[in-house]
């Protein structure tokens, strides 16, 4: 358990702010679906907004980008975290407009704290 003190409070206020993109995420994403064909269409969209706000957002804090060489060192499973995040945010565009945003959240938390039980175990 975390020692709380401001600092720690800032990253749980900001984690809590995190959770709470979510649901506002999964409904602004499934109301982009009924523009398009596909959830997967919605999914590029979003996928552009997250590239250009993180390439943003390294332009300005980083010192420098990572070497090649660098690169070809970090394992291959490492890798997926883009993967993970298609496959969440294309959950999210299906489920929500069928079982809405309460109940979509509700799972995901469960999943959530199962899987991270089983990581911290």
């Amino acid at each position: 358990m975390p020692k709380i003190n401001l600092k720690n409070t800032i990253y749980i206020l900001l984690g809590m702010l995190a959770g709470m993109m979510l649901p506002l995420q999964g409904a602004i994403n499934s109301n982009l679906n009924r523009y398009l064909e596909t959830p997967f269409q919605a999914g590029v969209i979003s996928f552009t907004g997250a590239l250009i706000t993180m390439s943003i957002i390294t332009g300005i804090l980083s010192k420098r980008l990572p070497r090649p060489k660098e690169l070809k060192r970090i394992p291959w499973h490492l890798y997926i975290g883009g993967v993970l995040g298609a496959f969440l945010v294309s959950s999210f565009i299906v489920v929500t407009p069928i079982l809405g945003a309460a109940f979509t959240m509700g799972s995901t938390i469960a999943g959530q704290v199962i899987l991270a039980l089983l990581i911290d175990h």
